[in-house]
């Protein structure tokens, strides 16, 4: 699915992965705590791709005071249907 928001990349929300038009490759990288991580496109703060996959999925931006949480608890699993909106002193 290619949302306007983020042109230059093909986001499947269903396998949890995005892939760049630009580069031709899927992009990502996994940080110190095991999340995959992408470069933020201009005006977005988030830098983790299920970030984005939720971004996508639900039409909106993650609201402020809310955390993606991953339900298996697995932060390479970034399909949607393993993830949930929480509020963030819930998360944390």
């Amino acid at each position: 699915m290619i949302d306007e928001r983020f042109p230059n990349w093909e986001i499947d929300v269903e396998k949890g992965t995005i892939y760049s038009l630009y580069w031709n490759k899927y992009i990502g990288t996994i940080d110190v705590h095991g999340y995959m991580k992408v470069n933020p496109p201009k005006g977005y703060k988030h830098s983790k791709l299920h970030q984005y996959i939720w971004i996508v999925a639900n039409g909106c931006d993650i609201p402020e005071g809310y955390d993606i949480h991953h339900i298996d608890h697995n932060p390479l699993n970034n399909s949607i249907y393993n993830l949930e909106l929480v509020e963030q002193h819930k998360h944390r």
